[in-house]
């Protein structure tokens, strides 16, 4: 911190890892780096930049995970190599590399007490995003093949590494609190894109909204809340994953210290 108007972050993470098996051995490593400058030139608004790397060895799941996926009770559309009957087979893949994601980041921090009467507060963040992969982990379906008479259906599943995948999106969260009553949205709009084939990456969180208000009582002994959720299905995916749907999820309760 220098004086009341200059905050600077510097920070770095070390990472290792290894995984061993009669047939293959794997490891890496990696230092990553992080720096945030933030600077408040009037009590309560802070924007800043910031700059990470980070680094995401791949995991036993995506490694080593094999064998026939569960039917669910009905029918085994093939048969897997390990000998097992299933929706799909799943391959495993112990050379996946890790991923190496460098992010940038904009936002404004908002701070800010006694606004419109003494004892409230207003608090507010609101950031632009872009994460550049490298080595990006997901998993990857074989070309459909006929399934008489259901149609046509992917056969293999395998983790494996995407060259480049870009994350990036905007997100807010704001928070107003009158000490009686309380008010607050909060939103994530986000995409991502394998960016050899422009394709989206199905493994990104949907876009969402969320609206959050409350009241207390009893000498702010109780408080009733309720949450509006809506969230929008993520449909930019490979052609051969089923895109979910969109929905709102409500929450009601009664908070009692």
């Amino acid at each position: 911190n220098y004086s009341s108007w200059l905050e600077v972050i510097g920070a770095a993470r070390y990472d290792h890892y290894e995984l061993n098996s009669a047939a293959v051995t794997t490891s890496g490593e990696r230092l990553s780096p992080k720096i945030t400058v933030g600077v408040t030139p009037v009590a309560g608004f802070t924007p800043y930049a910031s700059y990470s790397e980070g680094y995401r060895a791949p995991s036993i799941t995506e490694t080593l995970i094999a064998g026939a996926h569960a039917t669910g009770g009905g029918p085994a559309f093939f048969n897997c190599p390990d000998g097992t009957q299933g929706l799909f087979c799943f391959l495993p893949n112990p050379n996946l590399k890790p991923e190496v994601g460098k992010n940038k980041e904009v936002g404004v921090n908002l701070k800010y007490d006694n606004v419109f009467q003494a004892g409230d507060s207003f608090r507010g963040k609101v950031n632009v995003f872009r994460n550049d992969v490298e080595g990006y982990i997901d998993l990857v379906a074989s070309a459909p093949v006929p399934v008489p008479p259901f149609g046509s259906f992917s056969q293999f599943y395998q983790y494996q590494n995407i060259a480049a995948a870009r994350i990036q999106g905007v997100e807010l969260e704001t928070m107003y609190d009158a000490g009686r009553w309380f008010l607050g949205v909060a939103a994530t709009i986000q995409e991502g894109k394998n960016l050899q084939n422009g394709i989206g990456l199905y493994s990104i969180s949907p876009q969402r909204v969320t609206t959050s208000a409350g009241i207390r009582c009893a000498d702010n002994k109780a408080q009733f809340s309720v949450a509006w959720t809506n969230v929008k299905g993520n449909t930019d995916i490979p052609a051969n994953y089923l895109p979910a749907t969109s929905y709102d999820l409500v929450i009601a309760g009664i908070d009692q210290p």
